[in-house]
C-alpha cells in the first residue's frame, strides 16, 4: 500500500493477491482519488469472498453448542 508494486520482488506481488488490505487498499484508492471502474467491482467482489470464508472458517471452528 505503501510502496509501490513496481518496486516489490515478484513473490511479494504474488502473495499480495492474497490479502484483503491489497483489494481494501486498491478500492478506497480508486473512490477517493481515481475514476471510479470496473475494477472496483472485483475488488469489492474479492473483499466479499474474503470475509465469507472468513466467517465460514470461524463458524466450522468455533463451538456454538451451550454447554
Amino acid at each position: 500500500m505503501i510502496i509501490p508494486g513496481d518496486r516489490l520482488p515478484e513473490f511479494l506481488l504474488i502473495l499480495g493477491y492474497l490479502s484483503p488490505a491489497t483489494y481494501a487498499a486498491s478500492a478506497l484508492r480508486q473512490t477517493l482519488l481515481a475514476a471510479i471502474t470496473g475494477k472496483l467491482m472485483v475488488d469489492i467482489m474479492a473483499l466479499l469472498i474474503f470475509a465469507l470464508l472468513t466467517f465460514w472458517l470461524v463458524g466450522r471452528k468455533l463451538d456454538w453448542r451451550l454447554r
